[in-house]
């Protein structure tokens, strides 16, 4: 995979050989103009999820290019402008850790590759964590999805620990 990060900020990810140019994907920092489209997407991992709500928590991801440490990532098959997946990502900070690129959800919608979008996503999701100089990634899946979780190991991640939450 070739990736390229050009001043704009988006990063393009696309397979190199001519006779994928139909598959390839694109990766980029959520735009202003994909607020709705990405909204729609959020929307199949947290059906509670409202429009305000997105808005207040996606909005301000949307202000410019630059090394920021937290947004949104979105995937689209080029040449097409609705998204087929997203990651929402923030860095953090721990004691044995200098830095490490939580990746909170994963949406992916593309039925017919979406092991392929996955992997090129992830592909974004590292650059960006090498970008920020964090020493690893941490990805938070909570509805089981057995395609990101192949990924996920194909490209490297192991299963650590167990999450538990208590609503307040």
């Amino acid at each position: 995979m070739q990736i390229n990060v050009p001043a704009s900020g988006r990063m393009n990810i696309a397979r190199m050989t001519p006779a994928d140019e139909k598959s390839a994907f694109v990766v980029e920092a959520l735009q202003h103009h994909q607020l709705r489209s990405v909204f729609v997407l959020m929307r199949f991992a947290m059906p509670e999820l409202s429009f305000q709500a997105w808005l207040r928590f996606a909005r301000p991801l949307t202000v410019g290019p630059g090394l920021v440490s937290r947004g949104v990532l979105v995937v689209r098959r080029a040449p097409h402008v609705h998204p087929v997946g997203a990651a929402c990502f923030r860095r953090h900070t721990e004691l044995n850790q200098p830095g490490v690129l939580m990746v909170d959800t994963i949406v992916s919608i593309d039925h017919f590759s979406s092991a392929a979008m996955l992997a090129t996503l992830l592909c974004g999701i590292d650059r960006v964590a090498a970008r920020l100089g964090c020493a690893s990634v941490r990805v938070m899946s909570t509805n089981g999805n057995e395609t990101l979780a192949a990924v996920l190991v194909d490209a490297g991640h192991t299963r650590v620990g167990v999450t538990f939450v208590r609503p307040l």
